[in-house]
């Protein structure tokens, strides 16, 4: 079980309290799962798709090495992963089955042994444009109310969503979770966030 946090977050913000952890909590419910849970930092480029693009590849390695020093090759995977960090997953995948078997077996067994996949408000706005615009929206309101780099990676988001690498991800994405029959669940908010400019939806669910 693999959990990869969002983009502007880390391990312990996303997946952890003062009091409780997820990834420290499942091995009391799946004691026989290995729990990894892969932490990164994003480095914005001048392209967003290529930022993504170049943690899909971390992301694949790093997973490989964690695979290889237990030896532990044909375990299933599940992915756990939280806002833009699925974006991530979803390229890592379409990486993964674009993988020569015979050149690249560990790259090209890991769609095959994904089991399943969580996304927690994650985009999934395939090739509909508006709600992808929906998503710009939401993190430029995360500018306001956040002093992270939030108005940058908004700004890129419009130039990704202009020449269409955002909703290329996604659709190349639902074709790869069709093809490997992978098990989705896609959680989203149901209720507003409080911030410092009141509450509202950071992510919304038509996204």
């Amino acid at each position: 079980i693999v959990f990869i946090h969002g983009i502007q977050g880390s391990y312990e913000q996303t997946w952890g309290s003062p009091s409780f952890s997820w990834p420290d909590e499942l091995p009391r419910e799946f004691p026989n799962a290995r729990i990894l849970a892969w932490n990164y930092e994003f480095i914005l480029r001048n392209d967003f798709s290529n930022s993504i693009t170049s943690l899909a590849e971390m992301l694949i390695q790093d997973l490989i090495n964690a695979r290889d020093q237990y030896a532990a090759y044909q375990r299933p995977i599940i992915f756990i992963a939280y806002s833009m960090g699925g974006l991530i997953v979803k390229t890592a995948l379409k990486m993964s089955e674009h993988a020569p078997p015979s050149i690249r077996p560990d790259v090209s067994s890991i769609i095959q042994l994904t089991r399943g996949i969580c996304f927690f408000g994650t985009p999934q706005a395939g090739p509909n444009r508006e709600a992808w615009l929906q998503v710009v929206s939401a993190v430029k309101r995360a500018a306001i109310s956040s002093s992270l780099d939030f108005a940058r990676i908004a700004r890129l988001l419009t130039d990704s969503l202009e020449n269409d690498a955002l909703r290329d991800v996604s659709e190349a994405f639902r074709g790869v979770v069709n093809r490997n029959s992978t098990q989705i669940l896609t959680f989203f908010e149901r209720k507003p966030t409080p911030t410092n400019r009141g509450s509202q939806m950071v992510m919304p669910n038509t996204a």
